[in-house]
């Protein structure tokens, strides 16, 4: 196991800056996981840690060692690819083998790390097989095998999942959790994908535009995203939000905008008369409410989907999204008044977008 540490990292391809001076530390057994859209840098991270593209400015270390300037062979880290990279003429035995057998290992040291792995990753029965008579599930694992065998001081994972299906992915992701469950190793995982990125990581780093956004554990980058960015990128529905300003009725805050009306948590109180406010909601923090204060909602279409259903509304001219438990499905065009479950107001600033409460 090794710690990784990042600081002012930046690469640029010809006059595009793709990595804007990242300082992260990735503590050492930690599964931390780069998370953002396409384009955000975070594969091009991913490379330069690897060792696979040159470092632009700043310093990696990798288990107290600066590797800023050290080839790929020489920093004890295994990459495992999105496009599995398996060599289509050596069997799966050979293929997990090949690192050991190019350092000259000797054979009986070999045949236990690559026994050892197979049977950590189901690949008994599948030694003697060529890439090609392999599922792309099973492709995925002897990129892992490898990736085991030797023994690296940290993993890294470029989306090693998007090209399985749905039911796959779901699969490999447990496996992963359990492989690194086992094996303790430091792992960075790359991924535009949150459902992954929440269920797999220790911590979360949120990337956005070749910078950070945020780092936090999985739950705590849910419950309190630092911007709208995140707020916007971190969840399914993805969070609703509402415009309003600052009011103070009988000595409390208040959000006031189109068919919104709601009082705002004592974290609030600080905020001066006026201020514009981007109101995000999770779609299963709205409750049925009555009273004078809350949203005024229309109904405009529903989804059951069995476990909930989903229903989005007009508010003010503004589309929300709202998950309720069961199969109620209220009828298209009927009007609601909504309230929010306490504690699960987010506000951030108009113009800024940051977390202002």
């Amino acid at each position: 196991m090794a710690a990784v540490v990042l600081r002012g990292v930046r690469k640029s391809f010809g006059k595009v800056e793709v990595v804007r001076g990242v300082d992260l530390d990735v503590a050492s057994g930690e599964f931390c996981v780069l998370l953002g859209p396409s384009g955000c840098g975070k594969s091009t991270l991913l490379r330069m840690i690897a060792g696979l593209e040159d470092v632009g400015a700043g310093s990696i270390d990798i288990g107290g060692r600066d590797v800023t300037d050290l080839e790929p062979n020489e920093r004890d880290v295994a990459m495992v690819f999105q496009s599995y990279a398996l060599y289509p003429h050596m069997t799966v035995r050979e293929n997990m083998g090949f690192a050991l057998k190019l350092a000259r290992r000797p054979a009986a040291e070999l045949d236990a790390a690559v026994g050892n792995a197979a049977r950590i990753l189901g690949l008994d029965e599948l030694l003697h097989r060529y890439p090609r008579e392999l599922s792309g599930g099973q492709r995925q694992r002897v990129a892992m095998g490898r990736a085991i065998v030797r023994d690296p001081a940290v993993f890294l994972f470029d989306e090693p999942l998007s090209n399985l299906d749905a039911k796959l992915r779901v699969q490999m992701r447990v496996e992963i959790n359990r492989l690194h469950q086992r094996l303790a190793n430091t792992a960075i995982y790359v991924t535009h994908d949150q459902t992954e990125a929440m269920t797999m990581a220790d911590r979360i780093v949120v990337m956005n535009a070749g910078r950070i956004e945020q780092v936090g554990a999985p739950l705590e980058v849910y419950d309190r995203p630092a911007n709208i960015f995140v707020a916007q990128f971190i969840g399914s529905p993805a969070m609703n939000f509402l415009d309003a300003i600052v009011a103070i009725r009988d000595g409390r805050p208040e959000a006031e905008g189109a068919g919104v009306r709601l009082t705002l948590p004592d974290t609030a109180r600080a905020l001066e008369t006026g201020r514009r406010l981007r109101i995000g909601i999770r779609p299963e923090d709205f409750v049925v409410a009555a009273g004078l204060g809350g949203l005024d909602a229309r109904v405009t279409l529903t989804e059951p989907l069995g476990r909930e259903t989903l229903i989005y509304a007009d508010v003010g001219g503004t589309e929300i999204c709202m998950s309720m438990g069961g199969r109620d499905e209220p009828a298209i065009g009927v009007a609601l008044r909504l309230g929010v479950a306490p504690g699960k107001l987010h506000l951030f600033d108009a113009a800024s977008g940051e977390r202002v409460a």
